[in-house]
């Protein structure tokens, strides 16, 4: 089928359909993934999906319509879309087909595709817009929950609180259905961040104070995964920008030394539990002795049984199966781990698979992977935007500075070769 070229009466070269997806559909795709628990209509699921519902007309616009999918692409894709039809590969049983989670990986394939290609748009305005949001709505939830919880509610799916005393025990969980999943999120900007610092969009001194709003707001979601998480990237940041940390830990160490003395008389006085959810788990850790714990010890028997699973079911046992599989080897079911729930549906293929994706078809840096691992296997469903992204964050491959795209796109032609486009 030819492609109808009109003249151009200027005397200039004749126009050519536009293939780019415009400008405010890549922002939005963007902004669903740093807000991957709120939607106007929020689904019956924690993540919702707005992100991939955007991802998806970005691929029809950009690759399906002018068939221009990259070759690299299709090695992701399709595997991802084949797996649709693993419901039941050998006993043509179907027991506990769980839709969210039967699509959750095409949904996280297409939103790693997108984004490889997109993260050149991602400009840093938008970026500390959406902190700006956060921080803000943090403090009013804070100042006046009553007020405010009611209109989250309004676009984030089922709050895991009591009114009674809503940030008593646990903490805010701005824009989320509950602190634990708000904490983790954060630790995700917090590498964004990084992201932005290291190709130059933004200074140290702007850094830190995005760095500091994104440190609060962790402080406040007294969320163990929050805690643990941002210890870890604070391990990771020290290994490889030393001078960062130490000027991070002077800023919040001056806002603080003035009121060391009260502080330490408080939490000498405190009960621990008393002290949060998020200081609980870290004592916990720290003590080595987690067993006490549900929530932890939930997400651990979780992946455990989705891993003990890969021994008792190398094929897998299909989309259908895989929530009474993991019943029979843990109490827990899979609700806490995407990647158990892959492990036990795929199989040695989903590992295969993973790992290429992980190590082939990603070039993020080690960072990136760990904690992209870290959410799909405790805690985070195996369609959270977030990880996705952390994953196409092309080491090689900064944002540009004026937070332009610039077109290049590598294609199949006709004749199966490479053909690149500008």
């Amino acid at each position: 089928m030819s492609t109808q070229v009109m003249p151009n009466h200027a005397g200039q070269p004749p126009r050519v359909p536009s293939f780019i997806a415009p400008r405010w559909l890549i922002s939005a795709f963007f902004l669903a993934v740093f807000f991957p628990f709120a939607s106007p209509l929020p689904a019956a699921t924690d993540t919702q999906p707005l992100a991939v519902g955007f991802a998806l007309l970005i691929l029809l616009w950009e690759r399906l319509l002018p068939g221009k999918l990259k070759r690299s692409e299709l090695y992701v894709l399709v595997p991802a879309v084949l797996a649709l039809l693993f419901i039941s590969p050998f006993s043509g049983e179907i027991s506990d087909l769980d839709v969210g989670k039967y699509l959750a990986l095409p949904a996280g394939v297409i939103v790693f595709v997108v984004a490889k290609d997109k993260m050149s748009s991602l400009n840093y305005p938008l970026f500390q817009a959406v902190i700006v949001i956060y921080f803000v709505w943090t403090i009013l939830l804070l100042l006046s929950p009553g007020v405010f919880l009611p209109i989250q509610q309004l676009f984030v799916r089922g709050l895991n609180l009591s009114m009674d005393d809503p940030f008593g025990f646990r903490g805010v969980l701005t824009f989320a259905t509950e602190p634990g999943l708000f904490g983790g999120l954060l630790v995700f900007f917090l590498i964004v961040t990084e992201y932005f610092y290291r190709a130059g969009q933004i200074r140290g001194p702007r850094a830190i104070a995005i760095a500091a709003m994104i440190f609060s707001m962790i402080v406040v979601s007294k969320s163990g995964a929050g805690y643990a998480y941002s210890l870890i990237y604070l391990f990771f940041l020290a290994s490889r920008r030393p001078k960062l940390l130490v000027a991070l830990a002077l800023v919040v160490a001056s806002l603080l030394l003035p009121f060391a003395d009260a502080i330490v008389s408080l939490i000498e006085r405190v009960p621990t539990v008393n002290l949060g959810r998020g200081m609980q788990a870290l004592l916990l850790l720290a003590g080595g002795d987690v067993s006490s714990d549900w929530s932890m010890m939930a997400r651990i028997r979780s992946l455990s049984a989705g891993i003990q699973a890969l021994g008792e079911y190398p094929l897998g046992v299909g989309a259908a199966n895989v929530n009474s599989a993991l019943v029979s080897l843990s109490a827990t079911g899979a609700a806490n781990s995407g990647m158990a729930w892959a492990l036990t549906a795929y199989g040695a293929f989903g590992v295969v698979f993973l790992g290429y994706l992980f190590f082939s078809a990603s070039s993020a840096p080690f960072v990136n992977k760990f904690f992209a691992l870290l959410y799909l296997c405790f805690g985070y469903s195996h369609a959270f935007p977030p990880a996705w992204v952390l994953l196409a964050m092309d080491k090689q491959r900064e944002p540009s500075c004026r937070g332009r795209s610039e077109p290049h796109n590598e294609s199949l032609s006709a004749d199966g070769q490479n053909r690149v486009t500008s």
